[in-house]
């Protein structure tokens, strides 16, 4: 069995609406899963991106800024899982990113619980 985790939005230059931020949430969740019960399952990752015109991640502009586990295997397994679901789910482009900023800095951090802070 697997688990999808919820994404959590922030930008860096501009703060996109609610709508907008479930929009993007939705249309990459479904490639977002990790195996219940794995230490990486637990693990909150904050990544940094940049969106063209076409709503699709900019090659070169996805990075690993930063995370929450004391193992960095952990979190290198956990940071691929983030990065697989969001090249997967791009391919249309996705939607709502025009609110983040297009081609500014976005950070989006992964967290596997709603309470829980980076």
């Amino acid at each position: 069995m697997r688990t999808i985790l919820i994404a959590l939005l922030m930008t860096l230059a501009t703060q996109a609406g609610a709508d907008d931020a479930k929009a993007f949430v939705n249309s990459m969740k479904k490639c977002w899963v990790l195996p219940v019960g794995k230490p990486q399952s637990r693990v909150t990752i904050k990544v940094n991106v940049r969106f063209d015109e076409e709503g699709k991640i900019i090659p070169g502009y996805l990075y690993f800024i930063e995370h929450d586990s004391d193992n960095s295997e952990d979190a290198k397994l956990a940071f691929q899982a983030v990065r697989r679901a969001l090249i997967q789910c791009q391919k249309g482009g996705y939607s709502g990113v025009e609110a983040f900023g297009i081609n500014k800095d976005v950070i989006l951090v992964f967290d596997p619980s709603t309470n829980k802070k980076l």
